[in-house]
């Protein structure tokens, strides 16, 4: 259940930027109560972070280098 949320959170983050989405429109979009998207996630700040870590980790670097957040924070910003 809290791959799919990750997954609708991402996705509205993406489309629609941090500061527009809403934890009732994340709940609403994962078909969740906002009380149970709490039970997940502390707050937004938490659900963003987690929801960029783990698609980070199902993605591999140039040539098929495994890279872990912080390279990819490097790399992004160089």
């Amino acid at each position: 259940r809290e791959e799919g949320i990750l997954e609708v959170a991402l996705q509205l983050f993406g489309e629609h930027g941090y500061d527009s989405v809403s934890m009732v429109a994340v709940a609403k979009a994962a078909g969740l109560s906002e009380g149970t998207l709490y039970n997940y996630f502390r707050d937004k700040r938490d659900l963003v972070i987690t929801s960029v870590r783990e698609a980070l980790k199902a993605h591999d670097g140039p040539d098929g280098v495994r890279l872990d957040s912080a390279t990819w924070i490097v790399a992004a910003r160089a």
